[in-house]
């Protein structure tokens, strides 16, 4: 059960297509007048509906407080990782900065980067080793992010099966209901809902799934209701919520780390590029003023 892209569809604009919904405008016409060209979750949303009966109008409203719990998550993850990001990037640019105070101290520095084969192996390896710090920061960078990424793509499942279980479907028929409504993206819970529907127990039924974040918290969720008999609704719900905050946690945490983990370059990479194009040469040029010759 991999990500649903959405596109172009923010909150804001979901909740006006719920709203003229609820007014008695055809999705198909709330949408458009809203705006909303394209996007994966409404449409998903709209699919489910058509197939279950479930009230089109609450699956968007849930929809909508996905996304907008979305791009609260973006703006956080933003916050939390400026720091890091704006300190990644000027360690990047430490080793200029120690070419220009040795040629603020000594000018004949640019000489001995730029005519000697001293200089020319310095700079070779300095340039080597901001290659490796830039490429190396930047994967960190990236790191951090996908560890903040938001949880819609996790949670819009729970959604959907929720609202089909409300509609009045079993578990197995509601979890092919938001498997065909999710597409290619819901094919997990298609086979369990097959395996289910044919009798396989729920920890074999699940074994046969690919599973992934969303399909692991789907099992958490419904495996205790499942197990007692009793309705998993409120489960799903609970689920929810503890999913949301669990990855609120996660993109602390991996801004945490980005803020520790940029020292590693800045100690490996880029400090010793500085030294190598910004103290090594000041100190061949001060030595060969002194009549010392180094090169």
């Amino acid at each position: 059960m991999t990500a649903i892209a959405h596109v172009g569809a923010s909150s804001g604009e979901i909740a006006a297509a719920t709203a003229l919904v609820r007014s008695g405008v055809a999705v198909e016409d709330a949408c458009r007048s809203a705006g909303i060209s394209d996007d994966g979750a409404v449409r998903a949303a709209m699919d489910l509906s058509s197939t279950t009966g479930a009230p089109i109008a609450s699956i968007l409203q849930q929809v909508g407080q996905l996304r907008r719990n979305s791009e609260e998550a973006d703006a956080h993850q933003d916050a939390i990782l400026a720091g890091p990001r704006v300190s990644a990037t000027i360690l990047q640019w430490l080793p200029l900065l120690g070419v220009g105070i040795s040629v603020a101290v000594e000018p004949s520095t640019v000489q001995i980067l730029a005519t000697t084969p001293v200089g020319w192996f310095l700079l070779g390896i300095a340039l080597a080793l901001i290659c490796v710090g830039r490429v190396w920061t930047a994967r960190l960078v990236d790191r951090a992010v996908q560890a903040s990424q938001s949880p819609e793509h996790v949670m819009l499942p729970l959604v959907l099966v929720e609202a089909a279980l409300k509609s009045g479907l079993d578990l197995a028929s509601a979890l092919r209901a938001a498997g065909a409504a999710l597409g290619a993206h819901g094919d997990a819970l298609t086979i369990v809902a097959a395996e289910l529907s044919h009798g396989t127990s729920w920890p074999h039924a699940w074994a046969r799934a690919p599973m992934d974040a969303g399909c692991i918290a789907m099992e958490k969720a419904l495996r205790v209701p499942v197990s007692v008999g009793a309705s998993p609704t409120d489960a799903l719900d609970s689920s929810a919520q503890t999913y949301r905050a669990e990855a609120a946690a996660a993109r602390v945490r991996a801004a945490g780390r980005l803020g520790v983990y940029v020292t590693v370059p800045l100690a490996l990479c880029f400090m010793p590029a500085f030294v190598l194009v910004g103290v090594i040469p000041l100190m061949i040029a001060v030595a060969s003023g002194s009549g010392i010759s180094l090169t």
